[in-house]
């Protein structure tokens, strides 16, 4: 998990955004930020896009959203990717169980984990089991069984 954009609902736009800047060097990527309250419960969530075109003067409260997608601590990297990509989003805050906002997880996070996943399921739909260790290391009843399936479809073949 990152490091993310904390400000308080009750700034205003131009407040955020100086708030933003003094972040900016501690902060590995600016997407959103995330207003929160003083025990840091997520209140709401607003692009910095949608901060930098709003008007000024306006408090952060009126730009934010309060409908926000979020994931818990303990949910499955798989699902944290399939959200990012089903919501169309480049980041989703990470709650526990109490709301209490504990970090970010961006796409270019569980980018590759999904390509990692990818690569074991493909594995396994060609009915090969991964090898315990190097090609060179492993025995050959090791072998036989981590590859008995398609032996036995090719001799039959």
């Amino acid at each position: 998990m990152l490091v993310y954009v904390r400000i308080s609902p009750d700034m205003t736009v131009e407040e955020a955004i100086a708030q933003i800047r003094q972040q900016a060097g501690n902060v590995e990527m600016i997407y959103y930020a995330y207003a929160l309250d003083d025990s840091q419960h997520l209140l709401g969530v607003v692009s910095f896009r949608e901060l930098i075109s709003a008007e000024r003067s306006r408090k952060v409260r009126e730009v934010m959203h309060t409908a926000y997608v979020f994931v818990v601590e303990d949910t499955d990297q798989e699902t944290v990717a399939q959200l990012l990509a089903k919501e169309r989003l480049l980041a989703v805050p990470v709650l526990n169980q109490e709301g209490l906002m504990l970090g970010i997880v961006t796409s270019a996070d569980v980018a590759g984990i999904v390509q990692e996943e990818a690569g074991e399921d493909i594995v396994k739909i060609g009915g090969m089991e991964a090898l315990d260790g190097p090609y060179l290391d492993v025995t050959f009843g090791q072998m036989v069984r981590k590859r008995a399936g398609w032996l036995a479809i090719l001799i039959c073949g």
